[in-house]
């Protein structure tokens, strides 16, 4: 093999390690995951500055921990039937994985690439809608029943306010992108069967 062929091989490895696992794990997943075990932790450990010395001092245990903690919001979100991954109803689903399976025996690397992007902005922000979510649930719960006179019922009702727009937003982000994948996919096998 020539250098031209190790240089695409190369740049190849360094794709699939960026769009598999920077993208899709620690975007979509991992960010996600962090989120809702901080909201945890800062009840318990109620210290900034202590949680930061813990985290930064068990950092590889966290990153693999909101890791699976993220397949956990990922399952809620899926039984609340708010994070889908095809168009169109839940029967679709066969219809949706032939034509994905059509879209990679025909689509090229760049198409595979952009639907890619896709489908991880659809899982990041679907994700993160549900973490968002999750996290004001265990907070709120906690000013609920723990005696914290640090913030004013407004703060704690405006940011709550705040946080269920936001997750508003990017599950309505998310719908969009189920859309915007299976309009790529689709237009990409027709325009490659012609």
């Amino acid at each position: 093999m020539g250098y031209d062929g190790i240089i695409k091989e190369l740049s190849v490895l360094l794709d699939k390690i960026y769009t598999s696992f920077i993208l899709r794990d620690l975007l979509a997943k991992v960010i996600p995951g962090i989120i809702v075990i901080f909201s945890f932790l800062i009840i318990i450990v109620k210290d900034i500055q202590v949680l930061i010395n813990i985290i930064n001092s068990l950092w590889l245990f966290f990153f693999g921990l909101s890791w699976i903690v993220a397949f956990g919001i990922q399952s809620v979100g899926e039984k609340l039937k708010v994070i889908k991954y095809w168009p169109g109803k839940k029967d679709d689903r066969i219809k949706w994985i032939g034509i994905y399976n059509q879209f990679l025996s025909l689509a090229s690397n760049e198409e595979k690439s952009n639907l890619e992007r896709h489908i991880v902005i659809k899982e990041a922000t679907g994700n993160l809608a549900i973490s968002l979510i999750l996290s004001l649930i265990i907070i709120d719960i906690s000013f609920i029943f723990i005696d914290n006179n640090n913030y004013s019922a407004f703060q704690i009702i405006f940011s709550s306010i705040s946080i269920i727009i936001f997750s508003l937003f990017l599950f309505l982000f998310h719908r969009s992108h189920i859309k915007v994948q299976g309009e790529y996919m689709e237009e990409v096998v027709f325009r490659k069967k012609i």
